[in-house]
C-alpha cells in the first residue's frame, strides 16, 4: 500500500502543469520555471543551425526562434 501511495504522489508531481514566463530555447522547445517543454509534433532547426537553399546560406535556426 505504501508503494502505491508513493507512486501516486510521484506521478502527480511529475504531471504538474508548469507556470510562469515561457523562454524560447529553440524553435520547438520552451522553458517554463526551469522545465524544458518540447512542443509535440514540431521539428524545427536548432538555434545555431544554418540552412542552404539555391546556393545561399541563411540562419534558419535563428529565424525559427524569432517565429516562435
Amino acid at each position: 500500500m505504501k508503494l502505491f501511495v508513493f507512486l501516486f504522489l510521484l506521478s502527480s508531481a511529475a504531471s504538474a502543469d508548469p507556470s510562469g514566463t515561457a523562454l524560447i530555447v529553440d524553435g520547438d522547445t520552451i522553458a517554463i520555471s526551469g522545465m524544458k517543454v518540447r512542443l509535440n509534433g514540431i521539428d524545427t532547426p536548432e538555434r545555431k543551425q544554418t540552412c542552404r537553399k539555391a546556393g545561399i546560406t541563411w540562419r534558419c535556426g535563428y529565424k525559427a526562434v524569432q517565429e516562435l
